[in-house]
């Protein structure tokens, strides 16, 4: 064999190699939410389903959603969230399995719509080995996650400013039947 035909041959291992490599274990083929809103402070979960893509078993070994979101005063805050399920968990070879991300939103949240990123790390159970292999880490960010405008607190205040003008109105009628700048008619 001459010197082209083996660099050829191993170029073409090469690119093999890597290809293989870089074939997914796991994919994320659904994640949805349990409400199609949220209030501020409110909690709810993220329902995660992951499938074994491969011919081998697989484990997820973490599995989490990290939610970025303002608080009311602007600054920027990320979360993250992990599963309640007891990891690892295995998924036999062309099976799914789903699992819950439990969440709780702050109560000073501004209001808007967010992305979670759900983050799934799984290991390759390799049979000639007898051991599980490190395989990758697939991630998702197509889930929108909307945090409404809580109207409990815009009726708060209209109630406490409505209160105020109340007790105000009064207190100056009283200020001027005491100073006697008007006088209370007696009924009749």
């Amino acid at each position: 064999m001459n010197k082209k035909s083996v660099l050829i041959l191993i170029l073409s291992s090469l690119v093999l190699v890597s290809v293989i490599q870089t074939a997914n274990a796991a994919t994320i083929s659904s994640a949805t939410l349990d409400k199609t809103k949220y209030l501020p402070g409110q909690t709810g979960h993220i329902s995660v389903t992951v499938y074994n893509e491969l011919s081998d078993n697989i484990r997820v070994t973490q599995l989490t959603a990290t939610i970025n979101y303002y608080y009311e005063d602007g600054t920027v805050y990320a979360q993250q969230f992990f599963t309640s399920e007891a990891l690892p968990s295995e998924i036999s070879a062309g099976q799914s399995k789903t699992y819950q991300i439990p969440f709780s939103l702050p109560v000073n949240i501004a209001y808007g719509l967010t992305n979670p990123t759900i983050d799934v790390r799984t290991d390759r159970w390799i049979l000639q080995d007898l051991r599980w292999r490190v395989s990758e880490r697939t991630t998702d960010t197509d889930l929108k996650l909307y945090i409404e405008a809580s109207s409990l607190n815009n009726i708060t205040l209209l109630l406490i400013f409505v209160a105020v003008i109340v007790v105000a109105a009064v207190a100056f009628l009283m200020y001027l039947a005491y100073t006697r700048k008007i006088r209370i008619v007696p009924p009749l």
